[in-house]
Formats: structure tokens, C-alpha cells, sequence
């Protein structure tokens, strides 16, 4: 009896670590398959120090490494903006909205990115059209979830609606800001240089 029940007992738990082989692989499997919204292969990514001179103006030398890089062999595209479209910080600001009927008052995550930064990462544009080159934040794009909680559902309707007084120019799709496990958060993309911290490339694949 014992020695049937040691081989018994050997045979359930070869079963229960099988079984947790099995959904850790599954895991992993959904995780690096999972459509996060924007395009994360072949990207590299190099954070740059936040310096500025004496006069006010951004560091020059940023520009210079993007100019220098995106000239190698094997690039295909450079952008610069202050993260990744998923990264573990960000900043936030709260933004309201008038209808004439109604005031929506909304903490909006920010994403800052030169003109290149949504056609790198492949953020498809739902409506609208993307930023124009600008030191300053006077124009900027949303994301569906934004676009949602101020009560569209049609992207057509809400460009050139604003906020804060800043005109909304474009909607873009949502993607995952941060892990999976978070939900999508309302999103503004401004196009503002003094916040540029990343230096991202793409590279040829194959």
C-alpha cells in the first residue's frame, strides 16, 4: 500500500507541474504575441541626459547623435520624444473640456515626440493628421480612449474641438501604455522639443 501510494503521489504531482509548465508557456506565449498597438521590434532606444545651456536652449548635442545615427547603413527611420510608447514613468496633467453644455475635466497622460515618433512606432492615425514641428505644445493628438470619455465615437467629429484652448488635430489608436495588466489611459501626443529625453531608431529586420 505504501509503495502504491508513493507512485501514486509521484504521478499527481509530475501531473501538477506539467500542467504548470503548460499555462507559465501559454503565458509567455500571449504576452510576446499580444498586439500592443504600436511597433516594438527592430526599435532601439537610447536615453539621452537632460542637459540645457546657459541660454535657455536645448542641449544641440541630442540632435547631432540623431543626425549622426540615422545616416548609418541599416536605418530606417529616427525619432526623438521623451519615452517609449510603453515605459514605466510618465507625466499626467489635468484638462478640461466646454461644450457649451457640459465642462469634462480629465487627467490625461502626456507623450512627447517630434514629427517622426508616431510613424516609427507604426500608432496608426484614426482621423485627423499628425503633429506639426513646434518648440511649443499647440497642437496634439488623442487617443480613443480620450476621444470616448469627452463623449465622441465618431473621430471625424472631434478635430479641431479643444482643450484647454489647444486644438485637437488628430485621433489616434489606443495602445498599452504600460504592462497588460493596466488598463489604457486617457492620451494626449504634443509635439514640444524641450522634452525630448529618447532617441529611438528603426533598423532593418531579416
Amino acid at each position: 500500500m505504501l509503495r502504491k501510494g508513493l507512485t501514486i503521489s509521484q504521478f499527481l504531482i509530475a501531473q501538477v507541474f506539467t500542467m504548470a509548465t503548460l499555462i507559465a508557456v501559454k503565458q509567455i506565449n500571449f504576452v510576446m504575441d499580444r498586439d500592443m498597438g504600436f511597433k516594438k521590434e527592430a526599435i532601439v532606444n537610447i536615453e539621452t541626459p537632460f542637459l540645457w545651456k546657459r541660454s535657455g536652449i536645448q542641449d544641440t548635442k541630442r540632435i547631432s547623435l540623431l543626425e549622426k545615427i540615422k545616416n548609418l547603413p541599416g536605418i530606417q527611420l529616427a525619432s526623438l520624444g521623451n519615452d517609449p510608447p510603453a515605459a514605466n514613468g510618465w507625466s499626467s496633467s489635468s484638462m478640461k473640456y466646454k461644450d457649451g453644455k457640459k465642462e469634462i475635466e480629465t487627467d490625461v497622460r502626456q507623450k512627447y515626440g517630434d514629427t517622426n515618433y508616431l510613424k516609427l512606432y507604426q500608432i496608426k492615425l484614426l482621423a485627423g493628421r499628425n503633429v506639426r514641428a513646434s518648440d511649443t505644445a499647440n497642437e496634439f493628438v488623442i487617443n480613443e480612449t480620450f476621444m470616448h470619455i469627452l463623449g465622441f465615437q465618431n473621430p471625424e467629429k472631434i478635430l479641431n474641438r479643444r482643450l484647454d484652448d489647444i486644438p485637437i488635430v488628430g485621433v489616434m489608436a489606443d495602445f498599452n501604455q504600460e504592462s497588460l495588466h493596466s488598463p489604457v489611459k486617457p492620451m494626449g501626443f504634443f509635439m514640444r522639443d524641450r522634452k525630448f529625453l529618447d532617441t529611438a531608431y528603426r533598423v532593418n529586420e531579416g
